[in-house]
């Protein structure tokens, strides 16, 4: 089971890397993104404030329910999901996507205001209300690698929106500021946990510290890490781990060396959201265990293969992989 799921991620890497063949079907492919985070946000939102799931209203035939989905609770605030199976998979997956709606938001400028703000507003307002550390710490490491990047005029009109934004949420939603300023500021149990595995996996990495047991060899049955990289040390050792870490890094670098090639300002922009999309995914993956979810891992080897697929792009002469292609074959 675990090399079929490790060649499903791989087709989906590769897919994602090969199957965009030009600079206008990617830019499609970021706008429908957008559009699809931003109706996912709103899911959650709608989620919070009504406390339904929503999506167990929907019956598919032949399936059925594993039980209560869409919602959680924390210090007496529903914790969305939307259609992820945990809060934390929701939070990455709006962390991931938030650079590109922000991106297309400032420097899309043919489609309406409407349209490009209105993910980036919702996908702002369902972390600050989603009761989860990662969904902040996920917002708040996009907002500073890709704020510096914006035109002056920019940076001053979406810091006022912060601002306004959160004193909204303190009148609308009273007690979220307490609670938020609670999970960074007092003792949490879900803090602890983590930090005592780490004696418990010294001591499984011991038995194979190189290779590991065996992806996927390692279930929750066993004990929850709450981390994916220490996951990754016990089930594929330390190759496994220096694998991945290489691999996240090596899509970093090549969005970073391919936005340098682009001319046009929105291309050249999408990759500073690759590498915002990129880092915000293995920030939140110490915090949880990533590829345990399927929303939250598909995500990432697909941005992984989208900023392969950018640097493609940015190689080709005329910006058309499939054109530049033909005219090696003749």
């Amino acid at each position: 089971m675990g090399m079929l799921r490790v060649a499903a991620m791989i087709g989906i890497l590769l897919v994602a890397n090969d199957g965009v063949p030009n600079q206008d079907r990617f830019i499609t492919l970021i706008r429908r993104l957008s559009l699809f985070v931003g109706l996912y946000a709103t899911l959650g939102l709608i989620q919070f404030f009504t406390g339904l799931s929503i999506v167990d209203s929907f019956q598919i035939p032949g399936l059925t329910s594993t039980g209560a989905a869409g919602i959680d609770a924390r210090a007496g605030f529903i914790r969305s999901e939307a259609t992820a199976s945990h809060p934390l998979e929701y939070a990455t997956v709006l962390a991931m996507l938030l650079p590109f709606c922000l991106t297309l938001a400032i420097y899309d400028v043919k489609r309406s205001a409407m349209v490009r703000w209105y993910p980036v507003a919702v996908i702002t307002f369902s972390s600050v209300l989603s009761v989860t550390r990662s969904a902040l710490i996920g917002v708040a490491a996009v907002f500073l690698i890709l704020f510096p990047t914006w035109p002056s005029g920019i940076r001053k009109g979406v810091a006022i929106l912060l601002g306004a934004g959160l004193v909204v949420v303190y009148f609308v939603v009273p007690g979220m500021a307490g609670t938020i300023l609670g999970m960074f500021s007092g003792n949490d149990t879900s803090v602890s946990s983590r930090t005592d595995s780490y004696d418990a996996v010294l001591a499984f990495l011991q038995v194979s510290p190189f290779f590991g047991r065996g992806f996927g060899t390692f279930l929750p049955s066993y004990r929850i890490l709450d981390n994916q990289y220490l996951v990754t040390m016990l089930e594929t050792g330390l190759v496994g781990l220096v694998s991945f870490l290489m691999l996240v890094c090596t899509a970093v670098i090549v969005a970073a060396i391919a936005r340098n090639k682009f001319k046009d300002t929105l291309m050249k922009a999408l990759g500073m959201s690759l590498i915002a999309s990129m880092v915000a995914g293995s920030l939140l993956s110490a915090f949880y265990d990533c590829f345990a979810f399927p929303q939250a891992c598909n995500l990432m080897l697909f941005m992984i293969g989208a900023c392969g697929a950018y640097l493609n792009i940015a190689h080709a002469p005329d910006g058309n992989l499939i054109q530049t292609k033909q005219v090696m074959v003749e």
